[in-house]
């Protein structure tokens, strides 16, 4: 028993964790983009990222799904621009990402 609960020690969800907490932030702006872009862009949006949930265990892959459902990116700029507090706050967070996952790249660690 003890190799087995060692092997779940090991195990490390954060970048699982954090796929599917992107999966389901474009799920609801593509619920949101039903309203302001249709429900045509909605479906198509809701289908495309929702094949991770059906078709992966841990999200890997999501970016992908995520490139061809590109209206998410549109309503999430229509719902960042009416406050100016809460578009900057999504730039920071969005530039302290992209600053953690290069250095971690430029360390040689599996980054996705």
């Amino acid at each position: 028993k003890y190799d087995a609960l060692s092997k779940l020690a090991r195990l490390d969800l954060t970048f699982p964790l954090f796929h599917a907490l992107l999966a389901l932030a474009c799920l609801w702006l593509a619920w949101r983009m039903r309203r302001t872009l249709g429900l045509g862009y909605a479906v198509y949006t809701g289908i495309v990222v929702g094949i991770p949930f059906v078709t992966s265990r841990d999200f890997i892959g999501l970016g992908r799904y995520a490139i061809a459902g590109f209206p998410v990116f549109l309503q999430l700029a229509l719902e960042l621009a009416p406050e100016r507090r809460r578009r900057v706050a999504w730039l920071a967070v969005s530039a302290g990402l992209l600053a953690w996952m290069t250095s971690r790249f430029a360390m040689a660690f599996y980054t996705s």
